[in-house]
C-alpha cells in the first residue's frame, strides 16, 4: 500500500515528466520529431502494440495517417475507417475525451482500442488510436494524467509551427548577417516582409538606449498598438523578465515573461532574446509567442494535481482503516485455527484412548465368553431335558451374538489404529463367494427367504484379502438377513470391461425396510443404525456395515448403496482387475 508522501512524491515526478516532455519539444527542429516524441510519451502509459496519430485535414475535413510507431499507413489507415464505422471514432469526439473502444472483428489481431482526440484552441486537432493486445484498465489518476497530456500534446501540435518559424528566422537572419559582411545588398525590406509574416512577435531594440527600432506585425498585434507608436518606445515598457537575473535582456533563452498590452493588460509570453549586429550596429533582437493558453492549461493542471493529492490521501486513510480492520480479522482467524488445532487433537487423543480401551476390554471379555460357550455346547450335548436344553441354547446365541459384537470392535479398533494386517494375495473369488453363500443358505431358508445367486464366470482371479473380503461380504449379507422379514435377497457378480481393466462387481439386494435418503451416510458410521435407542426393533450395535465398509476401502475397493424406505437395499462392490 502506498502511503501519502510516496504517492505525491509519484505524483510530482510524472508532473515533472510532462512538462520535461513540454519544454523539450522546442529543441526538436521537425514536426515528426516532436510528433514520434509524443507518440512514445503515450506508450508509457499502456501496454500496446502500436499507437497513431490521425491529423484533421481542415479544408476536408477528413482525419489523414500523420504517423505510427509500428504499424503502416495503409494498415494504420484501414483500422482508422474501421473504427470510424464502427462508430467508435464519433463517440470518442462526442465525448471530449479518453475513450476505451472494442471491435469484434476476426480480421483484426487486436481488437481493443483507447481512443484520444486532440483538441486545441480552435477545435479538434487530431486523434490518438491506441491498439492493445487485451482489454487494459486505467485508474483514475492514469486517466488524469493522459487526459493532462493530451492537451499539452496539442497545444504543442497547435503552436510548434511558430516555434520552429521563429527558429528558422533566426537562423536565416544569422546567416544573412554573415553575407552581408561579404557582399553589401540591401535585404532589410525583404527582412521586415518575412518577419511581418511570421506568427511570433519581433522587437527590434537598440542595446544603448534599450528603445524599440522595429516591430513586426504579430508583435503590433499583441501590443494592441500601431509601429509608428511603438517606435522608440522603452522596451521595459512592454517586456518583463519574470527572472531576476534576465532583467538586463542581454540574452533569453525560451524563458517565461510578461508581455504589458496597451491597455495595461499582462499576458504569459514565452520569450527568446539575442544580441546581433546590423550594419555594425548592435541591436537586441526580442522574439515571443503567446502562451496564456498554456499557462492556464498549467494551472488546471495544478488545480488537478492537489485535487488528486486529497483524493490520495482519503484513500489512503481509507485503505489504512480498512487495513486495521484486516488485521483485527486475521488475529481473530489465527486465534480461532489455533483453538481448532487443540480441539482437534484433544478429539484424536481421547478418540486413540477410547479405541485402546475397547481393544483391552474386547480381549478381556473375549476369554471368559470363549470358555461360557465351550461349556454351554458341552451342556447341550449332555443334557437330557428339553427345557434345560433350550436354555443352554439361548445361553449359546447371547454368548455367539455377544462374541460377535467384541470381534466387530477388536476390528474396529484395529481399523481406526491402522494395526488391521492386510495380507493380499491372488484370489479366485467366485469359489470364495459360492462358499460365503453356503454359510448363508440356512439361514434365509429358516427366514423363509429366497436367496438367488448369480454369477456370470466360472473363475475370476482378483489380488486382494480374502479374509478381508470374505468379513465384508458376511456383514452385508447378514444386515440383509437381520432386516429383511418376506421376499429374497439376490447375490450377483458381473465383469464388465472399463479400458484396459476389468471392473468386477459383487452386488447384494434385499426386499427389507429400506433405508431412507438422508440416512445413507449414518449407516456406515460406527455404533449408528437408522433405529436407534432401547425401543429399537432389530438387534445389533451397528459395527457390520461400518467394518465391511472400511475393509473394503482398505483393499482397494468401494462400496455404494441404493435404497428407499419400504423397497428394499442393494450394496454394490467394485474392485479393478
Amino acid at each position: 500500500m502506498m502511503n501519502t508522501s510516496t504517492g505525491n512524491i509519484a505524483i510530482e515526478e510524472e508532473l515533472n515528466r510532462i512538462s520535461k516532455f513540454y519544454y523539450s519539444t522546442f529543441e526538436k527542429r521537425s514536426r515528426i520529431e516532436v510528433i514520434d516524441a509524443g507518440l512514445n510519451f503515450y506508450k508509457d502509459y499502456y501496454d500496446c502494440t502500436n499507437i497513431s496519430l490521425f491529423i484533421l485535414n481542415k479544408d476536408t475535413f477528413e482525419f489523414n495517417h500523420f504517423a505510427s510507431l509500428k504499424s503502416d499507413e495503409e494498415a494504420a489507415t484501414i483500422l482508422f475507417e474501421k473504427l470510424s464505422d464502427k462508430g467508435g471514432i464519433a463517440a470518442s469526439l462526442d465525448a471530449g475525451e479518453l475513450t476505451f473502444y472494442s471491435i469484434q472483428d476476426h480480421n483484426f489481431n487486436y481488437s481493443y482500442f483507447y481512443i484520444i482526440p486532440l483538441i486545441g484552441t480552435f477545435g479538434v486537432l487530431g486523434i490518438i488510436v491506441v491498439e492493445m493486445m487485451g482489454k487494459q484498465a486505467i485508474d483514475d489518476v492514469k486517466k488524469l494524467f493522459v487526459t493532462n497530456y493530451s492537451n499539452i500534446f496539442s497545444l504543442i501540435l497547435e503552436n510548434h509551427n511558430m516555434i520552429v518559424e521563429l527558429q528558422t528566422e533566426k537562423e536565416k537572419a544569422e546567416e544573412r548577417r554573415q553575407l552581408n559582411q561579404t557582399v553589401n545588398i540591401q535585404s532589410s525590406k525583404d527582412l521586415k516582409n518575412i518577419l511581418d509574416k511570421v506568427h511570433v512577435g519581433i522587437i527590434l531594440v537598440n542595446v544603448s538606449d534599450k528603445k524599440i527600432v522595429d516591430v513586426n506585425e504579430m508583435a503590433s498585434t499583441m501590443i494592441g498598438s500601431g509601429k509608428e507608436f511603438l517606435i522608440d518606445q522603452e522596451i521595459s515598457k512592454y517586456l518583463f523578465s519574470l527572472s531576476q537575473q534576465n532583467r538586463s535582456n542581454e540574452f533569453i533563452d525560451n524563458q517565461e515573461g510578461l508581455l504589458k498590452k496597451e491597455n495595461g493588460v499582462l499576458i504569459s509570453i514565452l520569450r527568446k532574446s539575442s544580441r546581433v549586429e546590423i550594419n555594425d550596429e548592435e541591436f537586441y533582437l526580442e522574439s515571443f509567442i503567446d502562451i496564456t493558453h498554456r499557462k492556464k492549461m498549467e494551472d488546471e493542471l495544478q488545480k488537478s494535481h492537489f485535487k488528486l493529492e486529497q483524493r490520495v490521501e482519503e484513500r489512503t486513510n481509507e485503505l489504512r482503516k480498512i487495513n486495521v480492520e484486516l488485521s483485527q480479522e486475521i488475529d481473530k482467524r489465527i486465534e480461532a485455527e489455533f483453538r481448532l488445532v487443540i480441539s482437534k487433537e484433544e478429539a484424536e487423543e481421547s478418540n486413540r484412548i477410547k479405541t485402546a480401551l475397547l481393544a483391552n476390554m474386547s480381549h478381556e471379555f473375549r476369554t471368559p465368553l470363549i470358555s461360557i460357550l465351550g461349556f454351554s455346547e458341552v451342556l447341550a450335548m449332555e443334557l437330557k431335558d428339553e427345557e434345560h436344553k433350550e436354555m443352554t441354547r439361548d445361553i449359546m446365541n447371547a454368548g455367539q451374538r455377544l462374541l460377535k459384537t467384541l470381534d466387530g470392535v477388536l476390528h474396529l479398533s484395529q481399523l481406526q489404529t491402522n494395526t488391521y494386517p492386510v495380507n493380499f494375495a491372488e484370489t479366485e473369488i467366485t469359489g470364495l463367494i459360492k462358499e460365503i453363500s453356503e454359510v448363508f443358505i440356512p439361514k434365509f431358508w429358516e427366514k423363509n427367504l429366497i436367496f438367488k445367486i448369480k454369477i456370470e464366470t466360472e473363475e475370476i482371479h482378483l489380488v486382494t484379502d480374502p479374509d478381508l473380503l470374505s468379513i465384508a461380504l458376511k456383514n452385508i449379507l447378514d444386515n440383509a438377513l437381520k432386516y429383511t422379514e418376506y421376499g429374497e435377497v439376490d447375490l450377483k457378480m458381473v465383469i464388465t470391461s472399463e479400458g484396459e481393466n476389468k471392473l468386477v462387481s459383487i452386488s447384494i439386494s434385499d426386499t427389507g425396510i429400506g433405508v431412507a435418503e438422508k440416512d445413507h451416510d449414518i449407516i456406515f458410521e460406527e455404533f449408528r443404525q437408522t433405529d436407534e435407542g432401547y425401543k429399537r426393533n432389530y438387534e445389533g450395535c451397528g459395527l457390520g456395515l461400518t467394518l465391511a465398509k472400511r475393509m473394503i476401502e482398505l483393499i482397494d475397493g468401494t462400496i455404494q448403496l441404493e435404497s428407499s424406505i419400504g423397497k428394499g437395499s442393494t450394496f454394490t462392490i467394485q474392485f479393478t482387475s
